[in-house]
């Protein structure tokens, strides 16, 4: 028999085990090659379902899709911890504003002080935030809806640096110390003097 051989079985509530017996044996007696087609007519969803079993394991089927679901598993992993090695190395480069706005924290930091050479009474901090520190500033009362940014910041830089003064057991009061000016910066970024 060659390979576009058709079997054709018509099995109306048969003993399906005894059935697929002589089949298997008949095609091992006239040595029929894999590729062969069998067609059965099944009348019985039991018998049918046997006879797919039956097939997928004559043809090697059952192990090629075994083999593809391993496949399509290994796949799936891979593609998940190439997810998770790119989430790394991106957060491993973000600035620690960025990560810390991923993760929705507040953020604020001083990124530069500069200090006037002709008076040392004089001098400004560079500050930078992220919008989660000034949500959290607002719900502390530093600030309102529709209140620039800046505002809110330079309200609670003046409070932090009262605060400070207090600390040393000085008046908060006294102006002498100078005065604190918010300056805007390209970037987001603003000067506070």
């Amino acid at each position: 028999m060659d390979g576009v051989t058709v079997i054709v079985c018509k099995c109306r509530y048969l003993k399906m085990s005894g059935v697929l017996d002589d089949i298997l044996l008949y095609l091992c007696r006239t040595s029929m090659h894999y590729h062969s087609v069998y067609v059965c007519t099944v009348y019985n969803f039991k018998e049918k379902e046997m006879i797919g079993k039956f097939v997928k394991k004559l043809f090697g089927i059952e192990k090629l899709e075994l083999e593809k679901a391993q496949a399509n598993e290994a796949l799936s992993k891979a593609q998940e911890e190439t997810k998770k090695a790119q989430a790394a190395e991106a957060l491993a480069k973000a600035t620690p504003k960025e990560r810390a706005t991923a993760r929705n924290e507040p953020w604020v930091a001083v990124l530069d002080t500069h200090v006037n050479k002709e008076n040392i009474r004089n001098g400004f901090f560079e500050l930078d935030w992220n919008d989660h520190f000034i949500v959290q500033l607002k719900q502390a009362g530093y600030g309102y809806e529709g209140d620039p940014d800046e505002e809110i910041v330079d309200r609670w830089f003046r409070d932090l640096a009262g605060n400070m003064i207090a600390e040393t057991g000085q008046d908060p009061g006294r102006t002498s110390a100078g005065y604190i000016n918010v300056r805007k910066l390209p970037g987001g970024r603003s000067e506070v003097e």
